[in-house]
């Protein structure tokens, strides 16, 4: 009784961390099985990989409830503290953590080989009638069932959960392997916004028919694109012919000699306010384009731990002036040369930084308050006579509290600081109004802490 009662505690914080987006701490008995089971898939437990299936096992959900939403979305899992992980898993006497490239890391049992599958090896071990299988089903998807999710690994979980004959002997990292080379290689699949779909409904088979057409593609939705929401003839801004796209990417890694793939646009179009678009020049892929006869001279591109990066050759060249003939002004304005520094996006400032004090209201705007009218003098009279009066008293304590007289006024009437009048003022006054002078040298202070903790003389009844 007391173990299922643990049991469903456990359970309670698992969902409780995947709703409001805590730190979950798997402990032995956790990992160990996540551990186990991707042993039996064939996926290289790393870092990431067996933090997710720790939270797949977390969530309490099927696999088909995680990843099989009609829209290709999937659900959010537990957020499983990765340091403690680690921790973990160096605690184990059985598991042997191992530092991978870009800081990563992973978990192998000791007393076993590590046999997984490189999903992203070029190598295709799949055979003729296998793809022949997958090409008729993922032709014959409908609109209401054709959306998967984007992340290679949920598809393939997303793919399994189906059920499929021509899936039914292979593990879940065979499955990744198949989804990477239908996307890469074969073009059956292919990306559509943040989903992966059939490739005649992708938007790199809108990409390659504007790229036979030498047109720039526009995504559907935008506010360039034109009635078929794939091609566009005049973009707002001005794309990029050879003789430019060349000169300025010479610029570029002359700047820094290794570029992320996915800024080399977003360059063109702060920096040089240009397009690149790569089916302008006769290619759906920008990876493509780069790795062309026309750039080799200038570059090479290859898929590092973070993604792909363009590298420029070595002994680039100061970059040569353009053709004579060419009309340059209306690319763009003479730039300074690029430090690639600021065109990246300016960081967040932390939730932990305190906003900057608002300044002082020092000295009032007019030295002269006015409107204070004659009634104040006989209130501030009263209430001073009344002071004196409470301090000769004893402290009240116990029931020997007696309603004191208080000086009465109407609710109309406001409470005010009392200040010394000056002759001057004195004299004002018999006019029947008093002036106060606030010219003061510096601004008030603050009042800071009182004097003293104790307090005599506080009533319940209010002023």
């Amino acid at each position: 009784m007391a173990a299922h009662k643990r049991r469903t505690q456990r359970q309670t914080k698992k969902r409780s961390c995947a709703d409001v987006g805590l730190r979950f701490r798997p402990d032995r008995r956790e990992l160990l099985h996540a551990l186990e089971s991707l042993y039996t898939d064939q996926l290289k437990p790393t870092s990431r990989t067996l933090r997710r299936r720790i939270g797949e096992h977390a969530s309490g959900l099927t696999m088909e409830q995680l990843y099989g939403a009609p829209d290709g979305g999937f659900q959010n899992l537990p957020n499983i503290d990765l340091a403690h992980l680690q921790s973990l898993c160096r605690s184990c006497s059985c598991i042997q953590v191992q530092m991978e490239e870009g800081g990563d890391w992973s978990a192998v049992f000791n007393d076993r080989p590590q046999v997984s599958v490189d999903i992203y090896n070029p190598k295709d071990p799949f055979s003729a009638g296998f793809w022949q299988s997958a090409s008729k089903y993922f032709d014959g998807l409908s609109a209401s069932n054709m959306f998967l999710p984007g992340n290679r690994y949920a598809c393939a979980q997303a793919l399994d959960g189906r059920k499929l004959e021509f899936l039914f002997n292979y593990t879940l990292g065979q499955v990744c392997h198949m989804v990477e080379i239908a996307i890469s290689r074969r073009k059956l699949l292919g990306y559509c916004n943040d989903a992966i779909v059939p490739y005649s409904h992708s938007l790199l088979m809108k990409k390659e028919q504007c790229a036979e057409k030498q047109r720039r593609f526009t995504p559907a939705g935008s506010v360039a694109s034109d009635a078929v929401g794939a091609c566009q003839a005049s973009p707002v801004l001005p794309p990029a012919t050879l003789e430019v796209a060349r000169h300025y990417l010479r610029e570029i890694l002359q700047a820094n000699t290794v570029v992320p793939l996915s800024n080399i646009k977003r360059i063109f179009r702060t920096h040089y306010q240009i397009e690149l678009s790569e089916t302008l020049l006769g290619h759906s892929r920008l990876s493509d384009l780069l790795q062309d006869v026309r750039f080799q001279d200038l570059c090479t591109v290859q898929l590092q731990q973070n993604g792909y990066v363009v590298i420029a050759q070595n002994g680039l060249q100061e970059a040569p002036m353009l053709n004579g003939g060419q009309d340059f002004s209306c690319v763009a304005e003479k730039v300074p040369r690029l430090e690639l520094a600021a065109l990246l996006p300016m960081p967040v400032p932390s939730a932990d930084v305190l906003p900057v004090p608002l300044p002082s209201p020092a000295l009032p705007q007019s030295p002269q308050v006015e409107s204070w009218s004659t009634w104040q003098s006989s209130f501030q009279n009263e209430a001073t006579t009344f002071h004196h009066q409470q301090q000769q008293q004893p402290l009240v304590t116990g029931n020997s509290f007696e309603p004191q007289s208080w000086p009465q006024h109407s609710r109309d009437e406001c409470v005010g600081l009392f200040v010394a009048p000056t002759q001057e003022e004195e004299a004002a006054s018999v006019a029947g109004q008093v002036t106060i002078s606030l010219s003061l040298a510096t601004p008030l202070p603050s009042p800071g802490v009182p004097t003293s903790a104790t307090r005599r003389g506080w009533f319940e009844k209010p002023w």
